[in-house]
């Protein structure tokens, strides 16, 4: 099942699938190195009920067809002064930018600001299909979108790492994934420049004494909500938003450092 987006006779992009914008698949630590893409279908194509059934059957990543396919119209999204989604629409765009990125953009692909342009401008013209949308929202969407993405890639990483032979990762490997792209994806792993990037990261992670505990929720549908919950709006500010993020439902900080910053602030 695919959807196909037609821009010009020669270049098409396609929801569904394996990693649809795909590229050609460097060895080791190599550039990537785009290939030409393939040909355009001629017409969008709706999902099969039989698809959407099998969907259902099985716990997993959203993917842009079930999406699709819950209404024809375009869903509004609201958005505060800082641009930043919020209340209505907000949680479908991030589910479906997502699902969007994890099926557009090959995971082989090192750099997100490194992508194709041009095919970014089409994953915009995609959300926007979906989506009520201004020019101004791109940046921001786009952003979002890769954030998701490298997320995406991390739990990918994460997952391989918890195997010992080469035989158990590829027998890991998702269903929708090209087999040379998850090969390229896990060899680069080994390469010396990632692991000694990730020997890093992992040192900073263990350095963070701040803990998050509001979940999947963005600061800005969190402070919303807040907002909204509040007699007085107006007087939410960030140092709340901040303290809300940090406190456990049980209402005690995420950590004693919290607790410090905490008993700082008031």
């Amino acid at each position: 099942m695919e959807v196909a987006l037609r821009n010009n006779p020669n270049v098409a992009v396609h929801i569904g699938g394996s990693n649809n914008l795909a590229q050609s698949p460097p060895t080791g630590c190599e550039n990537i190195t785009q290939s030409q893409p393939d040909s355009p279908s001629e017409e969008m194509q709706s999902i099969s009920k039989e698809e959407e059934n099998k969907c259902k059957r099985t716990r997993g990543p959203i993917k842009c067809q079930t999406m699709a396919a819950d209404s024809r119209k375009k869903i509004q999204v609201g958005f505060n002064e800082r641009g930043q989604d919020i209340e209505e629409g907000s949680v479908d765009l991030s589910m479906f930018l997502g699902s969007l990125g994890r099926e557009m953009v090959p995971i082989t692909v090192g750099d997100w600001w490194g992508f194709d342009k041009i095919k970014l401008d089409r994953i915009w013209e995609i959300i926007k299909q979906k989506f009520v949308l201004d020019e101004h929202n791109k940046k921001y969407c786009l952003q979002s979108l890769g954030k998701l993405w490298r997320s995406y890639k991390s739990r990918l990483r994460a997952k391989i790492d918890t195997y010992k032979l080469q035989e158990e990762v590829e027998a890991a490997k998702p269903k929708h994934f090209d087999s040379m792209h998850w090969k390229t994806f896990a060899k680069r792993k080994s390469c010396m420049n990632f692991t000694e990037k990730s020997k890093r990261f992992k040192e900073m992670r263990k350095k963070q004494v701040l803990p998050y505990t509001s979940s999947r929720k963005a600061y800005a549908r969190l402070e919303n909500d807040m907002k909204k919950k509040s007699r007085m709006p107006s007087s939410v500010s960030r140092v709340d938003v901040w303290a809300k993020e940090h406190t456990k439902k049980s209402g005690q900080p995420s950590s004693q450092e919290v607790a410090k910053n905490l008993v700082f602030t008031n």
